[in-house]
């Protein structure tokens, strides 16, 4: 599951989660993105990777991850849950 968290047109943030066990979201991947114009895509300007730590420019530490974050993604998560008969 991925959760993007638009700052402005020009930055935005992506997390995406791994569900363990059916009952825990663990976060899997983080990216601060860039750009410079509306007409430019975005790049990555920090990530982090659970598996492949190789490639990682920022630290576990050091990503931004408070209670806000956590209770957009349970939302996110939920939001696409659906019961079916």
């Amino acid at each position: 599951m991925e959760l993007i968290i638009k700052h402005n047109d020009f930055k935005q943030t992506v997390y995406r989660f791994w569900l363990k066990d059916e009952i825990k979201l663990l976060l899997d991947s983080y990216w601060l993105q860039e750009r410079k114009t509306k007409r430019h895509k975005f790049i990555t300007v920090k990530q982090y990777n659970r598996i492949l730590q190789r490639n990682n420019t920022i630290k576990l530490s050091d990503i931004p991850f408070n209670d806000e974050i956590k209770r957009a993604a349970k939302n996110q998560l939920f939001s696409q849950i659906s019961v079916d008969i």
